[in-house]
């Protein structure tokens, strides 16, 4: 047993300080598998390695995508894009990851091999099946279990076309699809059944899709990546603060009229936050 004692100082409040908040991981995620999907080398920063990018970058190795730790404390991944070609069997445990799992549903129709995506017990009572549905529709061999995880997939290459989507339970659903159009042969056509929940983070999807030199046409509900499209590897990418760490710290500020600078958020974020 350790006895040691460390003595620690009130803060003096009012304070005047400048915090750097850790990444978005709703930033980062999106990132990466615009990243590996990407021809060339991308270098990301800032990508904080909690659970949804930490276990992203886990199962994307068990993949064969190349996606490394340079500096795992600092954010720092290095990933050489592209589709593998080896045709493995894995099963990718997302935990409670949900960005993870469904954005991996879609990564995994479109790589090579045999993939059980699961969770844990929390995970796979949640519902996966409006994005499972406009996979098949869109031509994958996929199987979820009662509409939720585990899933199972036999991934080869789709050619894309048109599908709708329901993104009413969350717009993750059409975030993945989104996600995987510029690798598909004949681009993806998404109209949107119901209403769509979070849309900010839908803006944010789109913005990841610019940065990485991919045009994205919205005209209503319909969203559509044209056919023959790619991304574009980045050699250095910059994730965002994340805007829901600063919760804490925002209302130290409001209760004891203290100054708190974050020089890594920015007001005009596309963060549901």
């Amino acid at each position: 047993m350790n006895n040691d004692v460390t003595a620690i100082e009130p803060l003096a409040l009012p304070i005047d300080v400048s915090v750097t908040l850790p990444g978005s991981k709703s930033h980062a995620n999106r990132a990466i598998i615009a990243a590996v999907l990407s021809a060339g080398e991308t270098v990301i920063q800032n990508a904080t390695p909690c659970d949804d990018v930490r276990l992203l970058v886990i199962n994307l190795q068990k993949m064969g995508y190349d996606a490394h730790w340079e500096n795992e404390a600092s954010g720092m991944l290095r990933i050489r894009g592209g589709i593998p070609a080896g045709g493995k069997t894995e099963t990718l445990d997302c935990g409670n990851a949900g960005t993870t799992l469904r954005f991996l549903t879609s990564l995994a129709c479109i790589t090579p091999g045999t993939w059980t995506l699961t969770g844990d017990e929390h995970m796979r009572k949640r519902p996966i099946g409006p994005l499972v549905h406009a996979l098949k529709t869109l031509g994958a061999d996929i199987q979820d279990t009662s509409d939720c995880p585990p899933i199972s997939i036999k991934g080869y290459s789709l050619l894309g076309g048109a599908v709708e989507i329901d993104a009413s339970t969350s717009s993750q659903f059409l975030t993945s699809l989104l996600l995987i159009g510029p690798a598909l042969k004949q681009g993806i056509t998404l109209k949107l059944k119901g209403i769509l929940t979070s849309p900010t983070y839908i803006e944010l999807t789109e913005k990841v899709l610019r940065d990485f030199g991919v045009s994205i046409k919205k005209e209503g509900t319909m969203y559509t990546i044209p056919e023959n499209t790619s991304y574009k590897a980045q050699s250095s990418y910059n994730i965002e603060g994340d805007w829901s760490a600063a919760g804490s710290f925002l209302v130290l500020a409001e209760i004891t009229k203290s100054h708190i600078r974050f020089p890594n958020l920015t007001a005009d974020s596309l963060q549901g936050d």
